[in-house]
């Protein structure tokens, strides 16, 4: 999905970084000036900030942000500044950070990400936090949320589009004999094609069979 901010018109990088460096100087901070920058430029741009900023200044962008800022906003204004593997590679490491795992969290990065992106995911991830994210997570994780996980982590989903309606058919059968049709529920049940074969006919199939 493309982002909902466009890419200013009037852009000038070096304009932008000094707007910044002056917004942090002297006594206090300019916050209103920080939100007009980073909320009127697109990713590409602000990436483009973050760069040019060490070279003008020999300092990092994000770095001097943590020295002046806090909380909420200090949050939202470093991960502006990240690109999308980053930022989802800081959630990740955030949703198990602590007592307990944020497992929702892990699930809306994970399920929603393509082969390509859970592979860029892995690769920052790595890069940031000088291990692999599967083995944070299976060491966070456990039953069949791990094996989940660590199945999605492999981003090895077939990403065909092609429709097999029997397979589908045939999926639907066996989620409903592994779950509402027998007393518990066999999560041991094979592993269902994750791709884009389609939830949609899956739960077509689902209901058009078993009227639920």
């Amino acid at each position: 999905m493309p982002g909902t901010v466009k890419a200013f018109e009037n852009f000038n990088v070096e304009e932008d970084c000094k707007e910044l460096r002056a917004s942090m100087k002297g006594l206090g901070t300019n916050e209103a000036k920080i939100i007009n920058i980073l909320g009127k430029r697109n990713l590409e741009q602000r990436l483009e900030i973050s760069a040019r900023y060490k070279t003008m200044f020999g300092k990092d962008l994000i770095g001097e942000l943590k020295s002046e800022l806090s909380s909420n906003f200090l949050r939202l204004c470093t991960n502006l500044l990240l690109t999308i593997p980053e930022f989802l590679a800081k959630e990740m490491k955030r949703a198990m950070k602590g007592g307990g795992t944020d497992e929702i969290a892990l699930i809306e990065i994970l399920v929603g990400l393509d082969n390509k992106g859970i592979q860029d995911l892995r690769h920052a991830y790595k890069l940031m936090f000088k291990n692999e994210v599967e083995r944070d997570v299976v060491g966070e994780t456990s039953g069949s949320f791990k094996k989940l996980a660590g199945s999605l982590l492999q981003g090895k989903r077939d990403e065909s589009e092609e429709i097999d309606v029997q397979l589908a058919k045939e999926d639907a059968e066996e989620l409903f004999n592994a779950g509402i049709n027998r007393f518990g529920t066999d999560e041991s049940s094979r592993e269902l094609p994750t791709g884009v074969f389609s939830n949609k006919l899956l739960t077509r199939r689902y209901e058009d069979k078993f009227n639920s």
